[in-house]
């Protein structure tokens, strides 16, 4: 649902809150887990950086990304898993 409100001077429009994004770059990283065994596949996360770093904040289930985004983001998590 889009709700639009105009004034004279210009126009606003508030669209869905939830699952608008259909777009997005992620970013892959893998988790240094010092407690896991040597037969454990590595960790991935994926996620986004926060402002002005290079620090991975994981997504899982990101509310603002379409559903589409989340199930790839799980498929390449376990594929990713399972491959090591």
């Amino acid at each position: 649902t889009t709700t639009t409100t105009t004034t004279k001077e210009f126009c606003v429009h508030l669209g869905p809150l939830y699952e608008w994004r259909t777009v997005s770059k992620l970013a892959v990283r893998p988790v240094n887990n010092a407690s896991s065994s040597k037969r454990s596949p590595p960790k991935v996360a994926i996620g986004l950086f926060l402002p002005q770093s290079h620090t991975l904040l994981p997504v899982p289930k990101c509310r603002a990304h379409h559903p589409s985004i989340n199930r790839a983001v799980e498929c390449v998590e376990r594929a990713c898993h399972e491959v090591g």
